[in-house]
């Protein structure tokens, strides 16, 4: 096929597509928010098109539909340029596509979220989108798993986990380096916030609907991490690693 993505697909490649077999859909939840003074608003959203795609690849029969965003997001509002939503919208607007694409005839649907504060709320979400919606619907909810795979790619490039970090750090800088590097300003890369940020955050997270916590008072630059170590080759590495880990979670739970 000439593309995976819906948006570049005209109804008639679509309907031809699922007649060949692709009746499986996957979206990512993404971002429109700071990553620190030299990554831009739409990391997570460009990471989210790059990881869905390669995990609908991997996969196999599988469409990529466009990622949503804003998100979750008002940890960074205090950063100019940060867009957010409520998890009550992020919720309406993923029930809407799961309605949709059901209508269409996709019987499987793939949630993955691509930024931190989006997790929860697929978490909550996906158990009523099951009950109602006439498609299998599965999304991937651990964000502590994500980030141990993320932590176990950099150190195999000697990278600890603190300075590898959680946001705009030296794992997702690299990752933009891999996608596409002429959005990163590596003049404005420094140091952030250098600590246990899982350990930090798991304090606001419980319970929560979305992070409840502001960045500014772990980075008053929007960073955790150290993204002065990042390289296009961890960021390729983490990437493809990334992909195969989904993909083999995605494929165990439609199984």
């Amino acid at each position: 096929m000439k593309t995976l993505l819906l948006e570049e697909m005209s109804w008639l490649q679509v309907k031809n597509a699922m007649e060949q077999g692709y009746r499986r859909a996957i979206f990512a939840l993404g971002s429109i928010e700071q990553h620190g003074p030299h990554l831009p608003l739409v990391t997570d959203t460009l990471l989210g098109d790059a990881l869905a795609t390669r995990v609908a690849t991997k996969l196999g029969n599988t469409l990529v539909a466009p990622t949503i965003r804003p998100g979750c997001s008002e940890h960074h509002m205090s950063f100019p340029g940060s867009l957010s939503i409520s998890s009550e919208l992020l919720s309406a607007i993923t029930r809407a596509y799961c309605e949709n694409l059901a209508h269409h005839g996709f019987q499987e649907i793939l949630l993955l979220p691509s930024h931190g504060g989006n997790f929860p709320t697929v978490a909550r979400i996906v158990p009523e989108l099951a009950r109602d919606i006439p498609a299998k619907i599965v999304g991937y909810s651990d964000i502590y798993d994500f980030m141990r795979v993320v932590d176990a790619i950099a150190a195999k490039h000697g990278i600890a986990s603190p300075q590898a970090g959680a946001h705009a750090g030296g794992s997702e800088t690299s990752m933009v380096l891999a996608a596409r590097a002429d959005l990163v300003d590596r003049d404005h890369a420094q140091p952030g916030f250098i600590g246990d940020f899982v350990a930090e955050s798991r304090k606001f997270q419980a319970g929560k609907a979305g992070f409840d916590m502001k960045m500014e008072n772990f980075s008053p630059l929007g960073i955790l991490g150290d993204p002065t170590n990042a390289n296009v080759e961890l960021g390729r590495d983490l990437i493809e690693g990334l992909a195969e880990h989904l993909a083999a979670f995605y494929r165990a739970a439609v199984a």
